[in-house]
This record gives structure tokens, C-alpha cells and sequence, in this order.
């Protein structure tokens, strides 16, 4: 059995892009998964962020998450 999972980030001013990248054969064999998202920082405790992901596992499931994250 064998997992693995490789991410990336780079920042551009108030711009953060993200890339993520993995594969297993733990669950399923040939299991992959990739997500790509961008995070803008609105302040020093407020972001916005998008996210889209794709899994292939024994079928293939999309999926894209937006939101706005505060910490207090």
C-alpha cells in the first residue's frame, strides 16, 4: 500500500495560489486527486478563498468550495 501527496503555494502580494496533487492505492488502486485554489487576503485576520478539486476514485467526483474565513 502506497500514498502519497505534494502541495505548493506561491504569494503575490495579497494573493496566495495553491496547488495540491496526490495518489493512493490504500482505499482504491489507482486513486488520484488534485485541487487548485487561490486565497486572497482581505486583512490580517479576514481572507477570502476558492477552491476546485478532483478526485478520481473508482469514479470521478468534482467538487468547488468558496468562503470567507475570520479569525477573532
Amino acid at each position: 500500500e502506497t500514498a502519497w501527496i505534494a502541495s505548493l503555494g506561491y504569494t503575490i502580494n495579497r494573493l496566495t495560489l495553491q496547488g495540491q496533487y496526490g495518489a493512493s492505492d490504500i482505499l482504491r488502486s489507482d486513486a488520484e486527486h488534485l485541487l487548485l485554489g487561490v486565497t486572497y487576503k482581505l486583512t490580517s485576520s479576514a481572507k477570502l478563498y476558492f477552491y476546485a478539486s478532483d478526485l478520481e476514485s473508482g469514479g470521478n467526483v468534482d467538487s468547488f468550495s468558496t468562503g470567507v474565513e475570520y479569525k477573532f
